[in-house]
C-alpha cells in the first residue's frame, strides 16, 4: 500500500512539501448507476479541485455512508473490524473509494441534492447505524425518486402492495393526473404531470423556475448550463432510446389537504408537493379511486379544468358561460 500521511486528524492535513499519495482508479462506476440505483451515496470531489469524483462504501462489510462519507468511511476504518487504521482521507479513499465516471460538479449537486430528500423521507444507508437504518430505495423516495421535495406527504396512508415490474409510463401527457407510487409511504398518491416551463398549459401561475425543481434538473434532460431551461431530452433517453425507461417528469401531488378553487387564479400551492418522478412510478389514474390518496384534490382539479375549458369555449363563440353551483364530491 501507498504511503500516506501521518497524521491521525480525519481532516487529512497535508504539510508542504507532503507528497499525497495516487488514488487508485481501478474501481469505478458510472454517474447514473449511482443517481439511479436504489442504494444512495453522497459523491465527494477528492482531492479537492481535482475533478475527481468517488462514492465510497465497504463490500467486506455491506457499509455505506452518509452525508459525509470521508468522516464515516475514515471512523469505520478505525474501528475493530479493520484494525484500527488510523483516521485518513487518503487512505479511506484508496480502500474504500469507487470512482465515479461521467461526473462534474453539477451532477455531484444532483446527485447529493436528492440523497439529502431521500433522507428527509427516512432513507438510511446500508449498513448505518440507528433505528432506521439500512432502509434501502425499495422503502424511500428521493426522490425521489422521488426525488419529492417534502420530507412525507401530510397523511399516512395504509400499507399498499409494491409493484413488481415495471408497469410505468415513459410518455405522460401535461395536464393529466396520474397515479405514483411513493415508496416512503408504500402507497399511491394522485399527481399533475406539469410542463417542464410555463404552468400556463396547465392553468396555473408560474413555472419550473418556482418551483425549486429547476435546481436540480435530472440527468434524462438536456438543458441550459446557466439558465436551466430544458432543451430536450438528453442522448439515450430521446424516444427509443436505451434509457427511455430511466425518464423522470416534473410532477405536482396533490394532498388531501389541498384546496383547489374552482374558479379564479390558480398560484404554484404552499408546501413542498413537487418532486421528479420516475417513468417507472406512474400509473394511469381513475379519478373515482379513493383508495389514491389525494384523489379529492385531484378530482377538484379536473373540475376545474373542465370549466375553464367550457368558459374558454364560450367566450371562442361570443357567448357568456352559464353559472352553475358546482361542487367536489367527497
Amino acid at each position: 500500500m501507498n504511503a500516506a500521511p501521518t497524521s491521525t486528524s480525519p481532516a487529512n492535513r497535508v504539510s508542504a512539501g507532503t507528497i499525497r499519495p495516487s488514488l487508485p482508479d481501478n474501481k469505478t462506476v458510472d454517474f447514473d448507476a449511482v443517481y439511479d440505483g436504489d442504494h444512495k451515496h453522497t459523491i465527494v470531489e477528492y482531492p479537492k479541485a481535482s475533478n475527481k469524483w468517488y462514492i465510497l462504501c465497504c463490500d467486506e462489510h455491506s457499509v455505506h455512508f452518509g452525508a459525509n462519507p470521508l468522516q464515516g468511511s475514515s471512523k469505520h476504518l478505525n474501528g475493530k473490524k479493520h484494525g484500527y487504521q488510523r483516521k485518513d482521507f487518503d487512505l479511506a479513499v484508496q480502500m474504500l473509494g469507487i470512482l465515479v465516471l461521467n461526473c462534474d460538479a453539477e451532477k455531484a449537486k444532483q446527485n447529493n441534492l436528492m440523497f439529502g430528500r431521500a433522507w428527509d423521507a427516512g432513507y438510511r444507508p446500508l449498513g448505518a447505524h440507528g433505528p432506521k437504518a439500512s432502509r434501502t430505495l425499495e422503502k424511500t423516495q428521493d426522490g425521489t425518486s422521488h426525488d419529492r421535495q417534502s420530507s412525507v406527504p401530510t397523511t399516512t396512508p395504509a400499507r399498499q402492495e409494491k409493484p413488481k415490474c415495471f408497469e410505468g409510463v415513459t410518455e405522460p401527457t401535461v395536464g393529466e393526473i396520474y397515479r405514483v407510487w411513493y415508496k416512503p409511504k408504500h402507497a399511491y398518491y394522485s399527481a399533475l404531470m406539469l410542463p417542464t416551463g410555463s404552468f400556463d398549459p396547465v392553468g396555473m401561475a408560474g413555472g419550473i423556475s418556482e418551483t425549486g425543481l429547476a435546481s436540480c434538473v435530472p440527468a434524462c434532460y438536456h438543458s441550459a448550463r446557466k439558465t436551466k431551461v430544458i432543451l430536450g431530452w438528453a442522448e439515450g433517453y430521446e424516444d427509443g432510446g436505451p434509457r427511455v425507461h430511466r425518464r423522470r417528469f416534473p410532477m405536482m401531488f396533490f394532498d388531501d389537504n389541498l384546496i383547489i378553487p374552482l374558479e379564479g387564479d390558480l398560484g404554484i400551492p404552499e408546501g413542498k408537493l413537487f418532486s421528479w418522478v420516475f417513468a417507472k412510478d406512474l400509473r394511469p389514474f381513475n379519478l373515482d379511486d379513493q383508495s389514491v390518496h389525494g384523489s379529492r384534490a385531484a378530482r377538484a382539479f379536473c373540475q376545474r379544468a373542465k370549466k375553464m375549458a367550457r368558459a374558454e369555449s364560450y367566450e371562442s363563440h361570443g357567448l357568456s358561460p352559464k353559472r352553475t353551483d358546482e361542487s367536489v364530491p367527497s
